[in-house]
């Protein structure tokens, strides 16, 4: 099942290419942006998997978006965008 999905997922994204199509909207994957060394934007999320003062993990389509910092917090929540605010010390993609 997980081959099947993956192989559908590639042909998507080279329709995508060929077509010149947006590739976070077509294929709804995540958008990122970092503001200094205290805030994170990501879009395109699909929940929260741990969330507490020194570690975050956000879910996405792609995979697990960690993030390791201190006084970390959750500024602001919607159904399709997620900002995090703190101190970073890093950023791990599981």
């Amino acid at each position: 099942m997980g081959y099947f999905t993956k192989d559908v997922t590639s042909k998507k994204a080279k329709i995508v290419d060929i077509l010149n199509l947006p590739r976070d909207v077509m294929l709804d994957i995540p958008i990122m942006y970092i503001e200094g060394k205290d805030s994170l934007h990501i879009e395109n999320y699909k929940g929260i998997i741990e969330y507490n003062d020194n570690i975050i993990r956000i879910k996405t389509k792609v995979g697990i978006i960690k993030l390791i910092g201190t006084s970390l917090y959750i500024e602001l929540i919607e159904s399709d965008e997620i900002i995090i605010k703190g101190i970073f010390k890093s950023i791990i993609y599981e």
